[in-house]
């Protein structure tokens, strides 16, 4: 098996066909087999990275916030467009967990909480044809 980056990540998310993985400040996405490999974002203080079937998140500090982000679908041949959650989560919060679609959990200093309201709408989950 090939490797997909030679760095190695601090943070890793993988999908059957997809992985994400946190490289320093920065989150890179690709498929499996290190094709198509882009860079999400760079130069932030990123963690807790996660991907979906269609989707990568990760949370980001500023101050004294947590700001939950999520790409929209991907599409392997277009842009990329990165959504901030509708709110923050505490300053305390130290990981992210998804479901099928997007960022509903996180665990903070009194344990695992969800997401309420939730930090991005239903209108984000990808429904079934």
């Amino acid at each position: 098996m090939r490797r997909v980056d030679s760095r190695v990540a601090r943070e890793t998310a993988v999908t059957a066909s997809r992985v994400a993985y946190r490289l320093g400040d920065s989150i890179v996405m690709s498929q499996v087999d290190g094709n198509r490999r882009r860079i999400l974002v760079r130069g932030l203080p990123v963690f807790s990275v996660v991907i979906t079937r269609y989707r990568v998140g990760w949370l980001q500090r500023i101050g004294h916030r947590t700001l939950a982000l999520m790409t929209d679908r991907i599409n392997p041949s277009g842009s990329v467009t990165i959504r901030r959650g509708t709110h923050d989560l505490p300053a305390s919060t130290q990981s992210a967990a998804a479901d099928d679609s997007r960022i509903v959990e996180y665990l903070g200093s009194t344990g695992i909480k969800r997401a309420a309201p939730p930090l991005f709408p239903s209108t984000f989950v990808v429904r079934p044809d």
